[in-house]
């Protein structure tokens, strides 16, 4: 294998162990917090959820308005 292989696996190799770490955690984090609030503590947490996808939803819609031109060309052809 070449150095180039190694590094990928490395880096593969730790995004999918950070990925399961995080998930974990947060299996954990939903499970204490349900026996600690009960079965209705999504009631409160869903208006959270509503927002924080609500300012992602705007973020990526000021982007794509502001960068799709850079990174889309809407025009096929060659740069010469």
């Amino acid at each position: 294998m070449t150095l180039l292989s190694w590094i990928i696996l490395l880096v593969v190799s730790a995004v999918l162990a950070t990925a399961a770490q995080f998930l974990f955690f947060r299996a954990g984090w939903i499970v204490g917090e349900v026996m600690l609030l009960g079965p209705f503590a999504i009631t409160w947490q869903l208006p959270f959820f509503v927002w924080g996808l609500m300012i992602f939803g705007l973020a990526v819609s000021l982007w794509m308005t502001e960068y799709r031109g850079q990174h889309f060309p809407a025009r096929q052809g060659s740069p010469a």
